[in-house]
């Protein structure tokens, strides 16, 4: 499979996500949205979905990231949480 790229201006939270949601394909093969916009108590989730095992994830979003929690996405293991993120950051 032959990877493109394409250079998007993005300027607010709202086209990342939309961006994201378009092409969840390409973030995960087999990944599914299922939900824009899911609030938990204080906390908000830019997208709620199901990977390929159709194991539920959750991805935030965020321009910058303060901590390797806010740039990574949620993953349930054995009853409890685990943080993925992208390598290098």
């Amino acid at each position: 499979m032959k990877l493109t790229f394409r250079k998007h201006e993005v300027k607010d939270l709202s086209q990342l996500q939309e961006l994201v949601a378009e092409n969840a394909e390409a973030v995960e093969a087999g990944f599914r949205v299922l939900s824009t916009t899911a609030n938990f108590g204080r906390s908000t989730v830019e997208l709620v979905g199901l990977d390929r095992h159709n194991t539920p994830a959750l991805i935030a979003l965020s321009f910058t990231a303060t901590t390797r929690r806010s740039s990574g996405w949620s993953r349930p293991t054995r009853g409890h949480s685990s943080i993925r993120s992208p390598s290098g950051v």
